[in-house]
């Protein structure tokens, strides 16, 4: 757990908020609507059957302890009695009730009171009047039965009706399920986390590759330009690695390419904050346009690099002319050059002449060109130095080794990003 501060794994709880809450309001719903399936029957009817040898009452004007132990005798033979199947039928049907002898069988319960002459008679069902019709009709069945069948004397004593609070049963599920999911969601997803093969941060990258310098760490969202009616303000972290950035790329060459993941935002970072000190740049998209460029050109979708390359268009007509302004402060310069319609031509001999020739008109007129080059993709423009983009959640080690291995420049650097907090 050296890489992964509690600050780190509270950012990626805080981005999958939502996820998270959407996770435990579903097992919270599931665990209520489980809680009608599985919990005991909400009504609970009590009737008292008076057993002993004396019919005179439940109190009578003086009990022997022969009489509890006569009593306790006969009870104990009224609730055998009670589960029988003759005595099940009669109840159900004295009760009204479409239940077989095993289900009714199922809801009753029967306990001997010691020392009070008393049966209980109990009665659990789903429904109040269900329950207490049944409680009635075994009050009412069992006491003749019982004395045909041990010679004793039962009476009706008194019967009671109770229901549990539903509302307070489904409200306890459904707290105790939203916990039970937000626990276990986050737990997965800091597992997934930690587990996952990423670099996560700038120092695992730098120990990864001590000879290679990280230029920066930035946000992924650093350079994306406010929504309609809102405004984003510079964090200071960022402006502090756009000021490193600058000050490592100063006596740079002059001509940058930037791979890697998020190669094209990674690419505007670095344009950006060589703009910010004054120098004269030009963004060039070998790739397709980043999310962050179409919020900033609306008309991006007009003629591009791949347009000149294919000679549809001239260099004045691909040069676009930005004022970033993605932060409560003044305006940066910036030309862009987007891909365009269509994809890079590769292979062909006069597309590589034009890039050239493209490459030499711009080193005339910018003091910086930098170049995103997404993977896999041919008839490139060659670049005098290369910075590889990683994303610490998303760059796998195994494709940035492979990656570096491949680098058709010399690399000078590495350009970290990480997931806003």
């Amino acid at each position: 757990m050296e890489f992964f501060t509690i600050r780190a794994l509270l950012s990626v709880l805080r981005r999958k908020s939502r996820a998270v809450l959407l996770a435990a309001l579903l097992a919270g719903g599931a665990l209520c609507a489980c809680t009608g399936l599985i919990s005991p029957p909400p009504y609970r009817a009590e009737a008292l059957l008076y057993a002993g040898s004396d019919p005179a009452g439940v109190t009578p004007g003086a009990v022997e302890i022969d009489d509890f132990e006569i009593s306790r005798y006969l009870a104990e033979n009224a609730a055998a009695l009670l589960h029988t199947r003759p005595v099940l039928e009669a109840v159900a049907e004295r009760a009204e009730v479409s239940l077989s002898a095993e289900e009714l069988d199922a809801m009753l319960s029967t306990e001997v009171m010691p020392n009070r002459q008393l049966l209980r008679v109990i009665v659990s069902g789903r429904s109040a009047e269900e329950t207490e019709r049944i409680a009635h009709a075994a009050a009412d069945v069992l006491p003749q039965d019982a004395q045909e069948f041990s010679g004793g004397r039962f009476r009706f004593a008194s019967l009671t009706v109770t229901g549990r609070d539903r509302i307070a049963d489904h409200a306890m599920s459904f707290a105790g399920g939203v916990l039970f999911g937000a626990v276990l969601y986050a737990a997965v997803i800091l597992l997934s986390y930690v587990s996952r093969p990423a670099f996560h941060t700038p120092d695992r990258l730098a120990r990864a590759y001590p000879d290679l310098p990280v230029l920066a760490a930035l946000p992924e969202n650093a350079l994306a330009p406010p929504l309609p009616n809102t405004q984003r303000n510079m964090t200071p972290e960022a402006a502090v690695s756009l000021n490193f950035l600058a000050d490592a790329l100063a006596d740079a060459d002059t001509v940058l390419g930037v791979s890697g993941e998020a190669c094209a935002l990674s690419a505007l970072n670095t344009a950006y904050a060589l703009a910010a000190t004054g120098e004269n740049v030009v963004l060039l998209e070998a790739g397709s346009l980043s999310p962050a460029l179409r919020r900033y050109m609306p008309h991006a979708d007009g003629a591009g690099l791949a347009d000149f390359l294919r000679r549809d268009t001239d260099t004045r007509d691909v040069i676009r002319s930005l004022q970033l302004t993605p932060f409560a402060a003044d305006p940066v310069a910036l030309d862009v050059i987007p891909c365009g319609n269509g994809s890079i031509p590769g292979g062909d001999p006069a597309a590589s002449r034009s890039m050239d020739t493209l490459l030499a008109s711009l080193r005339l007129l910018y003091d910086r060109i930098i170049v995103a080059l997404p993977a896999k993709a041919e008839g490139l423009p060659v670049t005098d130095a290369l910075l590889f983009s990683v994303h610490g959640e998303k760059t796998k080690p195994d494709r940035l080794l492979y990656a570096l291995s491949e680098a058709p420049a010399p690399v000078s650097g590495f350009l970290f990003l990480y997931a806003d907090p």
